[in-house]
Formats: structure tokens, C-alpha cells, sequence
């Protein structure tokens, strides 16, 4: 590339970056409603019962007992792209995502549209394509499904419910066998992500170091032991040319080793302290 394409090309990243801060600004207040203000119950159901309309006809597994709409819980959590209700059905909890209608970064599809869904979709089946081999638990099985109320559309996810804490506090509770096990799961999560990064997806942990009671990646208790799991598989799609400091600070809060080498020094005092 010449020296005037190199000065071109700086010129057209910054002028991306410059409305893609303005733009973020302009419009993070309005996410930040949806987040501080998430939807209630009554709307909620609403989605709910749409979700398993859309349904009806196929068959939905695990997350359907024998048909049936399994009742609302209590609102888990609300983030800056879903608000999170608890089911509770005869086969155990799990939980109703429902997308916002507007997205909190510049240069992403609005969660109300088709696009986010069918984005979601696609991103989805890469992460498990890379992560299933050694981290079967990461991603969690789910049903999605894009639908509209006739106002606005939405995507609707429903996954089990994992309870959690903190990775560090959680991570120090364990038995020194089960923080080996989980040490060896970010060794394996580190590996995988830089592989998946070279594809142009990168797992959304920006809000695990930026908001601290936010946590994505969690250590959970699954029925044969503890996982890493990601809760929410909206992934950054580093590709999109509208967001270059979104794609730039992506990897960032992704490169988990400091974290990591952490954890070993707290089993390193735990098995010291066992001897």
C-alpha cells in the first residue's frame, strides 16, 4: 500500500471511530434506561406466550413440558441487550431473554430486528463449532426465536438457569481438584478465543471488567461438576467496519492469562496450605 493509501486509510478509521463515539453517546442514556428500567412481568408474559406461539408446531424439548407455557418466574437480570425472567417448569428453572429495542454500541443491528437475530444464529453455531471439542459446557443449549408484537420485533432465547457469583470468590470456594479443572478450562477458553478471533468473532466480555456485578463467562455447578459457561452468546463481530474502538477493546477484556495466572497462584496456596 502506498504511503497516500496508508494516510487515507488512517483518515476514514478515525473519522469511523469519531461518529461512532458521538453516536454512542448520543444514544448510551437510552440503553442505560433499558438496563436501569427493565420491561415488568406483565410484558414479559406477553413475549413469553409469543415465543411458544411461534413454537407450537415444532418441538421444543427440553424448554416445553408437554406443551405447555411453563409459568413466569421473577426478573433475574437486565443487561444493556436483554432483559432475563426466570420459568419455572416440572423439568427444572430456566430463563426467558428477551432483546431490547435498542442496541447500547454504535455500528451493531438494533436487537429488535430480524438482522440481530439472524446474526445471533450464525455467530451461535461458530462459537460451538470452535469451543464444543473441549468445552462442551460453554455454551449452553437454547432455543431462539425471532418474533414480533406488533410494535416492534424481538429475539427470544431460552437457556437453563445457572445460578453464580463472582469468577474470583466462586473460583476460591471450590476444592483444590475442581480449581485444577477449572484452571484447565481457561487455559483451553484463552486458546479457543484467539482461534476464534482470527474468524472475526470475539465472546462479549467488554461489561465483565467494565460494570462490576456484570458477569458474562461464569463458573457454574453442573450436575457431574463445575464448568465455564457464557451466559449470553451475543458475540462482537469484529468484522463490522462501523465499530473500530468497540473491535479494538473487544480483545482486550477477552485475554483472561492475568486472571488466569491469579486463580494459580490461589491453588497453589490452597494445595501449600493442604500439605
Amino acid at each position: 500500500m502506498t504511503k497516500e493509501g496508508l494516510v487515507w486509510g488512517f483518515v476514514r478509521t478515525a473519522g469511523t471511530a469519531a461518529l461512532e463515539v458521538g453516536w454512542t453517546a448520543l444514544h448510551l442514556r437510552r440503553s442505560v434506561e433499558q438496563r436501569r428500567k427493565p420491561m415488568g412481568p406483565t410484558e414479559a408474559a406477553q413475549w413469553l406466550k409469543l415465543f411458544y406461539e411461534d413454537r407450537r408446531q415444532e418441538d421444543l424439548g427440553e424448554f416445553s413440558v408437554d406443551g405447555q407455557i411453563p409459568a413466569l418466574g421473577q426478573l433475574v437480570a437486565a443487561g444493556f441487550w436483554f432483559t432475563v425472567y426466570s420459568l419455572e417448569t416440572a423439568r427444572g428453572r430456566r430463563v426467558l431473554k428477551i432483546s431490547h429495542e435498542h442496541q447500547p454500541w454504535s455500528g451493531q443491528p438494533s436487537p429488535a430486528s430480524e438482522d440481530f437475530f439472524e446474526h445471533y444464529q450464525e455467530n451461535l453455531a461458530r462459537q460451538r463449532s470452535i469451543y464444543s471439542s473441549r468445552l462442551p459446557h460453554l455454551i449452553l443449549p437454547q432455543e431462539a426465536r425471532f418474533v414480533h408484537n406488533g410494535r416492534r420485533g424481538a429475539t427470544l432465547i431460552v437457556q437453563p438457569y445457572i445460578p453464580h457469583g463472582k469468577r474470583v470468590p466462586d473460583f476460591q470456594a471450590l476444592a483444590p481438584p475442581d480449581q485444577k479443572k477449572i484452571i484447565d478450562e481457561y487455559d483451553a477458553f484463552i486458546d479457543l478465543t484467539r482461534r476464534l478471533r482470527t474468524e472475526g468473532l470475539q465472546p462479549d466480555l467488554v461489561l465483565d471488567r467494565l460494570v462490576r456485578e456484570n458477569h458474562n463467562l461464569v463458573i457454574a455447578q453442573m450436575a457431574d461438576g463445575y464448568y465455564l459457561v457464557l451466559l449470553d452468546n451475543g458475540a462482537i463481530d469484529l468484522r463490522r467496519k462501523k465499530a473500530p474502538l468497540l473491535n479494538m477493546v473487544a480483545p482486550l477484556t477477552a485475554d483472561l492469562t492475568s486472571e488466569r495466572a491469579r486463580l494459580r497462584r490461589i491453588h497453589g496456596d490452597n494445595n501449600n496450605g493442604h500439605r
